[in-house]
């Protein structure tokens, strides 16, 4: 299995989102500690963005996004948007995520583990 972490808490915090492009991973899971406030929502695009003959687009430029649906690893319920501090884990089917929104924010950390089988 190929595996890969990251701190996001910084970013989360001072932006109110974390924008990945998750395309060449199976599952992302999000962790959060602390108190969450704000609107935390999980949504996807797979519009990069892109402008014809000038750029492909990035996760930075990627627009459109929708509603996903994550699964709270400790009550296995499916969500779409992030309340409390736990595990959400996403099988990836688009592009892009991001998860966050209006002064999205946390007292702890923000670590997304991102998985894929070999």
């Amino acid at each position: 299995m190929l595996q890969y972490y990251s701190d996001l808490t910084s970013d989360f915090n001072a932006n109110n989102k974390i924008q990945l492009d998750v395309g060449m991973w199976q599952n992302v899971t999000v962790h959060v500690s602390g108190s969450v406030s704000g609107t935390v929502d999980i949504t996807g695009t797979n519009d990069a963005g892109a402008v014809a003959g000038v750029s492909d687009g990035s996760a930075v430029s990627a627009a459109s996004f929708t509603a996903i649906q994550a699964t709270n690893l400790a009550t296995g319920s499916a969500v779409t948007s992030i309340s409390a501090a736990g595990n959400y884990k996403i099988t990836v089917g688009t592009r892009f995520i991001k998860v966050g929104g209006a002064s999205a924010a946390t007292t702890g950390n923000v670590i997304v583990f991102f998985t894929t089988p070999q």
